[in-house]
């Protein structure tokens, strides 16, 4: 298919062959009317010449005896009067004024039309004179106030950066001040926290000594008229271990630890020395041994009471002890451990005869047993 030289279109059959440069043109690149172009017989269509081909023919005849000049006006050299008659010619012909004029060796096609990449300046331009300066004025009268708010809030929103900025660096420079502080005290807390258990562990060795010449006799009845000191000494005489008076230092009932027990007050006995006092114990564990139907009891103590009550004989314990001896007692029975004893203040456990025995430190030593 043919390409129009005017708008660089592909032509269909409505088109014209301009016989003098050769070129097909569309009608609307001719400037011809449809009509007009169906009264075309094939001779006119055959000598048909574009606008610009016409533009290029000389006419004939002088044109220096016009209205406007003279007869005896002289004549313009050849080479001034067609520069400016074809300056004007192609300004009048293009019939845009502002359009540049193409130079004398382009090939432009044709008078009349608009090439594209003129129609493309020709809008730049428009946009650039028009459009920019109704869009700077749109955004000087109304974005103008909007954006002065706008810097405005953005200048707070700056200063109350800027002040929470200085309080975040000045709360980390008081939290790295605090773990410092923190990992001092820390530091101390435990110094001081093993110091304690040191404290702790000399003053059980000192009350341990203190207690190593006491026994405590459990379940013994009250009587406003006891002789406690005459009841030890035929304690003594029952187990077979005899005691003088000045063998007892002391012999004292002592508080309840718990006020709404039944059972009778304890009966603490400090006697003159440690040998002592193992001595009666083991002689009192001796007495049990051999009397299984007939342990040590209130008829053995010459107490007349309806019903015969167990007594019991063990070391003068300390608090914590014998809170871990009842604890001991209760898991023992728990993990079927047979036997429960104390020994110098030390809580020991055997589940059988065979087996070895266990040193109970501590509740949760006592916890992690199995």
């Amino acid at each position: 298919m043919p390409i129009c030289s005017g708008c660089s279109v592909e032509l269909d059959d409505k088109r014209l062959f301009c016989k003098q440069c050769k070129g097909f043109y569309d009608l609307s690149c001719a400037n011809i009317l449809e009509k007009d172009f169906k009264k075309f017989t094939s001779e006119e269509k055959s000598c048909w010449i574009c606008a610009f081909c016409k533009s290029k023919n000389r006419k004939g005849g002088d044109n220096t005896n016009t209205p406007v000049r003279s007869n005896s006006a002289p004549k313009l050299v050849e080479e001034d009067r067609s520069a400016h008659v074809t300056l004007r010619s192609r300004d009048r012909q293009r019939g845009l004024s502002g359009l540049p004029v193409p130079p004398p060796d382009q090939d432009v096609g044709h008078t009349g039309c608009v090439r594209m990449e003129e129609l493309k300046d020709l809008i730049a331009k428009e946009i650039k004179e028009n459009l920019y300066s109704s869009m700077f004025s749109i955004i000087s009268t109304k974005l103008e106030p909007q954006l002065k708010t706008i810097r405005e809030e953005l200048a707070d929103y700056s200063q109350a950066m800027k002040f929470f900025n200085d309080k975040f660096e000045e709360i980390v420079t008081k939290q790295s001040e605090y773990v410092d502080k923190v990992k001092t005290l820390e530091a101390e807390n435990q110094f001081l926290r093993d110091h304690v258990e040191k404290i702790n562990q000399r003053l059980k060795q000192i009350e341990d000594n203190a207690r190593s010449t006491n026994i405590e006799i459990q379940c013994l009845p009250e009587n406003r008229s006891e002789n406690l000191i005459t009841t030890v000494q035929q304690l003594g005489n029952v187990v077979k271990c005899p005691l003088n008076a000045t063998d007892i230092t002391y012999c004292s009932r002592v508080a309840k630890m718990n006020t709404e027990s039944n059972r009778p007050r304890n009966v603490v006995v400090k006697l003159s020395s440690p040998l002592q006092r193992d001595t009666l114990l083991a002689a009192c564990i001796k007495f049990n041994k051999n009397n299984l139907n007939d342990k040590l009891n209130t008829s053995h103590l010459g107490i007349a009471i309806e019903k015969k009550t167990p007594i019991y004989i063990c070391e003068h314990l300390s608090p914590e002890t014998k809170s871990l001896h009842a604890a001991a007692r209760l898991r023992a029975r728990e993990l079927n451990y047979k036997f429960v004893w104390v020994r110098k203040n030390k809580v020991f456990m055997r589940k059988t005869e065979a087996s070895d025995f266990v040193h109970i430190r501590n509740i949760d030593f006592l916890s992690k047993l199995t």
